[in-house]
């Protein structure tokens, strides 16, 4: 009995089943004798007249199971072929297994439902600062679980404040393969009226069974925070030639703080960069200017937002900038607040080990 004979008899005892039957169907990469469809599910059957075949669809498993749409795999071979092995591995793995022995065809044992895929979208950082008038970039990662997903559409929604810029092309089209990430970015115009505020900007990801809608607040600011990490870059470069007062240049960014309220995560790693550089060129008295108004700022916003952030660095390092000044007293009062610090962030265990618990048992002794 040829391959074109099972075929019919396949497609005709199916069909009475209420299956749609379709014959060598090219799915991605692949050539697959029969996929057969019914309730939204369907079914990859591949014809195979010897044992060497046979095994071959059984180490294709890993491949068969990625193909995004199918939901079970079947192996249709003549009765004389099937042993006792093949069966085995049938069952295990979940392929399912037709016999056909002349004009009959029967099920030795049944295909078990491939697992769901999943697509995991995991909106990224954006470029900073967002401010209008100008353009801004959104990583995007994408992630398979168990399927394929091929020519998966990336895009986002444009409408006030946003819009595509002329040098975005969207939608982004990718293939994302399980177990690897594939990453996108996306380049977002801002109108160049638009108010300091958070904005809601939408993201599709498209695809064959797949449809998402995803969300991610974007913080539209005056260039303040951009403005205030330009200032502590300035000082610092002014600091090399001892050609700036400090103390002026804080009060100018307090000022700004006061009245525009940034984002002061954005800032803090350049005030601390600031701070440590002054420690490293042994401008202690600057550093603990530096620090200490570092200090009131952060504490003046967890005041203003109820949200709490780590302090336990600060601390230390204004303790180092008053020891070395020989400010014994106030630099093992903030060593001590910076222990606190790491016990509310790492527990207890952890904060004997940190630099701020062994600064306050050196010194006290």
């Amino acid at each position: 009995m040829q391959t074109k004979n099972y075929f019919s008899l396949i497609k005709k005892k199916l069909e009475k089943e209420g299956y749609d039957v379709k014959h060598q169907v090219r799915i991605y990469d692949y050539d697959v004798d029969i996929i057969a469809t019914k309730d939204g599910m369907k079914h990859l059957i591949e014809i195979k007249m010897t044992q060497e075949s046979a095994i071959s669809v059984f180490a294709y498993l890993k491949q068969y199971t990625e193909l995004t749409e199918i939901s079970f795999v079947w192996l249709a071979l003549p009765k004389s072929i099937i042993t006792g092995d093949i069966i085995t591995i049938s069952e295990t793995v979940g392929i399912g297994l037709y016999s056909i022995d002349h004009n009959k065809m029967e099920i030795i044992s049944k295909a078990k439902k491939l697992p769901e895929g999943n697509l995991d979208v995991r909106m990224g950082s954006y470029s900073l600062p967002v401010t209008p008038g100008k353009n801004f970039s959104l990583n995007i990662v994408l992630y398979a679980v168990n399927k394929n997903f091929r020519n998966i559409e990336v895009s986002y929604l444009s409408g006030e404040p946003f819009y595509i810029p002329k040098i975005e092309s969207i939608p982004k089209i990718i293939d994302v393969i399980p177990q690897k990430k594939s990453d996108i970015k996306l380049i977002i115009g801002v109108r160049g009226d638009t108010k300091p505020d958070i904005y809601s900007l939408y993201v599709t990801i498209k695809g064959e069974k797949t449809n998402l809608l995803k969300r991610q607040n974007i913080r539209i600011t005056e260039e303040t925070e951009h403005t205030i990490i330009n200032k502590l870059t300035n000082v610092r470069n002014l600091l090399a030639h001892s050609q700036t007062n400090v103390e002026d240049t804080l009060k100018t960014i307090g000022e700004i703080i006061d009245k525009q309220n940034p984002d002061i995560t954005q800032i803090i790693p350049k005030w601390n960069e600031l701070a440590g550089y002054c420690l490293t060129i042994y401008h202690f008295q600057q550093a603990e200017l530096i620090y200490k108004k570092l200090l009131e700022v952060i504490l003046k916003h967890e005041q203003n937002t109820n949200k709490r952030l780590h302090k336990g660095s600060e601390y230390y390092n204004l303790g180092l900038s008053l020891a070395t000044q020989g400010k014994m007293k106030e630099a093992q009062e903030n060593w001590s607040l910076a222990y606190k610090e790491d016990i509310i962030n790492f527990g207890k265990t952890k904060a004997l080990d940190l630099p701020a618990k062994k600064a306050l048992d050196k010194y006290s002794k």
